[in-house]
């Protein structure tokens, strides 16, 4: 896990910051909402995500226990969508995109949806990003964006590219783009360990591609932790990946 460290003036870039969070109903963005309203500065934390069912449910379990007063503001849209995206951007300081399809079995049947969310709309966020002139976006990428060998990875993996791609359209603004890339989020949708929990229930052998291979697993508050420290000293351009606990299967 990397140092959070702060600038000259010894102040957080998270001090008073307005941040705009996309996928925030996801199991990422929930756990990093918890984190910023109880444990970060911030002025004020804008969701925005496409399912207004999940948003419902937050604002029911949601409220703010945090030292200072901040509002909480939802938001529905989808990174699909420039214009109502970069709506919401607008006097943003901070932007935590993690808004992805992220299922990779049978992904290449759907390799034209993951494109549209998983890559384009990074690159809406990008534009938007430089639109309203956010100082830091940060994005969310995975462990399988290295060497990619499905859909899902490849589109990452562009997205990464692209992140990288925005700091020089922003040319001498402050402006700056960087990725996060970890691996299994323990317990997060999709996650292998409920495939492996169903399996255990039913009696039968645990799914895996090969007995061989090492799995990285990461418990969402360090990967939460890990973006809160990132905003502090990224440069833009670069791809953070962290050590993550590793495990023969």
């Amino acid at each position: 896990m990397v140092e959070r460290r702060t600038g000259d003036t010894g102040m957080s870039v998270w001090d008073g910051a307005t941040v705009l969070l996309t996928g925030g109903t996801g199991w990422f963005g929930r756990a990093f909402t918890k984190y910023a309203l109880e444990r970060l500065p911030i002025r004020s934390l804008r969701i925005y995500s496409r399912d207004e069912h999940k948003q419902h449910a937050m604002r029911q379990v949601r409220s703010d226990t945090g030292p200072k007063a901040r509002s909480i503001t939802y938001i529905v849209g989808d990174i699909r969508d420039k214009d109502r995206l970069t709506r919401a951007m607008y006097g943003a300081d901070i932007c935590v995109t993690a808004a992805a399809l992220k299922r990779v079995e049978g992904s290449s049947s759907h390799a034209r949806e993951l494109l549209k969310t998983n890559t384009l709309g990074t690159a809406n966020v990008i534009d938007a990003a430089l639109d309203c002139a956010v100082p830091r976006t940060i994005f969310l990428s995975s462990d399988k964006g290295l060497m990619p060998t499905n859909a899902y990875g490849k589109s990452k993996a562009l997205a990464e590219d692209l992140m990288i791609e925005g700091n020089s359209l922003a040319g001498a603004r402050p402006i700056r783009f960087s990725s996060v890339r970890y691996g299994n989020i323990l317990g997060s949708t999709g996650s292998v360990l409920d495939l492996w929990r169903a399996a255990v229930v039913r009696g039968e052998p645990l799914p895996m591609t090969l007995p061989e291979m090492t799995r990285v697993f990461m418990p969402v508050q360090s990967a939460v932790e890990l973006v809160v420290s990132v905003a502090d000293f990224m440069q833009g351009g670069e791809i953070f990946c962290p050590e993550m606990p590793r495990a023969r299967l």
